[in-house]
């Protein structure tokens, strides 16, 4: 039994053995009442005011979901943290040359082949990733091209744009032609780190001025578009 409440006692314990406590009813814990445990109606609630609350255990920690089939956060005994579920993407192209030509007005890459994708947020017909979740994203692309009428007395260049939801957020400068480079294979990468809102597409584009240098291709089994939530 508990204390009196208007004149009667409540029961803590029931017909089963389970401590049972109504909403905002805590466990207190500690001379001081430090640590409290609780549920308000909405959300469970552990409160510690004293000191780190400490979780000790030889083989790891697990966060699991409610039916106790998935992982959402795990520790093993060597204190290694992994997310199962944080998305994270990788995709590549087809084994062929793709020809961007002079496209002033931005090409997507055609990456259709997943080498991973934790949560299925990449499409693999438009080329996207789509934010699942507010945050902070890592967004990479490796790209081998090369500019195909381009002459060693020439100078061909062209652009690189993270483009999120539509906008374009930032670029890079690809020059090649000076010092008698002629049209040899390159590879570059590009990377950046932007705020996504959920739902958010993200995509790179290519740009190539209207200059007949700037003829671009890129073999798509050498060419990745990558990213994950940083946080």
């Amino acid at each position: 039994k508990g204390p009196s409440s208007s004149s009667s006692d409540v029961d803590l314990v029931d017909t089963s053995g389970h401590i049972k406590l109504s909403d905002s009813q805590k466990v207190k814990l500690g001379t001081g009442d430090d640590l409290q445990l609780y549920h308000d109606g909405s959300h469970s609630r552990i409160t510690n005011s004293t000191g780190y609350i400490i979780l000790n255990n030889d083989t790891g920690v697990l966060f699991k979901n409610a039916a106790d089939d998935t992982n959402y956060l795990v520790c093993d005994s060597n204190g290694i943290i992994t997310q199962p579920l944080k998305p994270a993407f990788c995709a590549r192209g087809a084994s062929s040359w793709t020809n961007v030509g002079t496209n002033n007005s931005g090409h997507i890459p055609v990456l259709a082949t997943e080498v991973f994708d934790r949560n299925s947020d990449y499409d693999t017909s438009t080329y996207k990733f789509t934010a699942p979740v507010n945050g902070i994203y890592y967004f990479g692309l490796n790209i081998y091209w090369k500019l195909g009428t381009q002459g060693d007395s020439n100078n061909g260049y062209w652009f690189s744009y993270l483009t999120v939801a539509n906008t374009e957020q930032s670029h890079a400068h690809t020059l090649q032609g000076y010092n008698n480079q002629g049209d040899a294979d390159t590879v570059s990468s590009f990377s950046a780190m932007h705020h996504c809102d959920t739902g958010n597409e993200v995509y790179w584009k290519l740009k190539t001025p209207n200059q007949s240098e700037a003829d671009l291709s890129y073999y798509g089994a050498h060419t990745a578009f990558f990213g994950y939530l940083v946080g």
